[in-house]
């Protein structure tokens, strides 16, 4: 790794570890990919804090629960901006 990539993965590492320590509970997990090569995996905080803590790592398995949302609601506005649905019908037309 080039010494201003490993410099910025250290800037990124630093920032997120400052997030979790203002925000207690919160964890997430951060993956940076270049091209088909990844550089950057690492888990921060936990997974779950009760009735143990469990840490985040990079190969930490993620339930994405309410973030499947924000998926469809990107779908359905690519398929408006293509004029193949319309938000004005009923959702029970499609």
């Amino acid at each position: 790794m080039k010494q201003s990539t490993y410099n910025k993965v250290n800037e990124i590492t630093d920032y997120i570890n400052g997030m979790i320590n203002d925000h207690q509970g919160v964890g997430l997990s951060v993956a940076i990919v270049k091209d088909s090569d990844m550089i950057y995996s690492k888990g921060f905080g936990y997974s779950q804090i009760q009735p143990v803590n469990t840490t985040i790592d990079g190969d930490t398995w993620m339930s994405i629960q309410s973030v499947s949302k924000n998926f469809t609601a990107l779908s359905i506005m690519q398929l408006v901006e293509k004029n193949l649905i319309s938000l004005n019908h009923p959702v029970v037309a499609w």
